[in-house]
């Protein structure tokens, strides 16, 4: 959907929030409390998302 130009709102996680998280800080080492608030907004703010999407 990506290519044809369409925005996706719901972004799969398919890694653990630690392993995310480990991601971040392997690019950005010295940013993790920023990393940190950043996974746990998105989780807050697309947690009803997937199950709003198949109903």
């Amino acid at each position: 959907m990506r290519i044809g130009g369409y925005r996706i709102d719901i972004c799969p996680i398919y890694l653990s929030v630690d392993h995310l998280f480990e991601t971040f800080m392997y690019h950005e080492p010295k940013k993790g409390k920023e990393y940190k608030q950043i996974i746990e907004d998105w989780i807050e703010e697309n947690k009803n998302k997937y199950d709003e999407a198949i109903t």
